[in-house]
């Protein structure tokens, strides 16, 4: 099993048309889009259609102009419809990242590396996980990694922060809920991201790929 990660850096600054992909979308999605007031947040959403539909193009699932349509769980978490993949989808910053995986369901996760108050991260970590943290002897690091697993866990399981998850154990190398292993690779990115792909797998090979925004918008438009 390989799980492969996408991701783009939108440059700061930029202020990115909606009309880019506005025929490429469900109509729905475009309103969303159009609606967001917030700058960053808007190319964030713009950068997220135009990296998956990269993707897709890459691998032959869709034809160029084809509309993309998802569909949402009651959490929130995107599947594909009518395509053969498993994805997920995360951002940071300027960071905009998506994880696809063949017939397994997959959790990314990128966040920039920062000062986490070990008070607010308790009330969201197990008691495992704060043992962990208290016995490091890089705490700010180990906050930063496992608060990045627990993410792409939760993203994996498909329920994000939105439903609380109990009564598992992390090692740092994985996580096992009610005797299931989810595995969870991470790597570092642009000098100061964490990045975590989680699968129910035993093992699996990653692959990460960077590509220049322009050329997304070269390939898809």
């Amino acid at each position: 099993m390989k799980a492969i990660v996408y991701y783009t850096k939108i440059i700061e600054g930029s202020d990115i048309s909606s009309d880019l992909i506005a025929e490429l979308i469900p109509p729905e999605r475009d309103d969303r889009i159009k609606s967001c007031m917030n700058k960053m947040k808007k190319n964030i959403l713009i950068a997220e259609e135009l990296l998956l539909r990269y993707i897709l193009l890459e691998r032959n699932l869709i034809k160029k102009h084809q509309i993309i349509c998802r569909e949402y769980n009651e959490y929130g978490k995107s599947f594909l419809k009518n395509i053969p993949l498993e994805l997920s989808i995360s951002h940071s910053l300027n960071i905009v990242g998506c994880a696809v995986a063949e017939d397994r369901e997959i959790g990314l996760d990128i966040q920039a590396v920062k000062n986490i108050p070990i008070d607010i991260l308790r009330r969201f970590i197990s008691d495992n996980e704060y043992k962990m943290i208290l016995e490091s002897d890089d705490k700010k690091n180990a906050s930063n990694l496992i608060w990045n697993q627990k993410e792409a866990f939760l993203k994996c399981l498909g329920v994000g922060w939105a439903k609380k998850v109990s009564n598992y154990k992390n090692n740092f190398k994985g996580i096992v809920l009610n005797g299931v292993q989810y595995v969870i690779k991470q790597s570092k990115i642009e000098e100061n991201f964490n990045l975590a792909i989680c699968m129910n797998e035993d093992d699996f090979e990653y692959q990460i790929n960077y590509v220049e925004f322009q050329k997304l918008v070269g390939v898809v438009i």
